[in-house]
């Protein structure tokens, strides 16, 4: 069980520069449009296992930074441009 206030900012990072948040879809689904705006999508959020526990983030564009949620509280993560 890790305690999600001593996860290292540095670690979330590499997750951020691993997982782009414009992913185009054709490179993984099979599709018949040709359109590549109907293949694009921004990542939002994802939901995360880690030590036998749940957490997720999302974006909030109107507070401009990735949350992290966590059971009973939400954290500013920050933004990674």
């Amino acid at each position: 069980w890790i305690d999600p206030d001593e996860i290292e900012r540095a670690s979330v990072t590499k997750v951020f520069q691993f997982i782009t948040p414009l992913i185009d879809t054709k490179l993984f689904l099979k599709t018949e449009v040709d359109d590549v705006s109907k293949s694009m999508f921004v990542l939002r959020g994802f939901i995360s296992y880690y030590g036998k526990h749940y957490m997720a983030y999302f974006y909030s564009e109107h507070n401009d930074c990735w949350l992290h949620l966590d059971d009973s509280k939400v954290t500013k993560v920050g933004n990674f441009k």
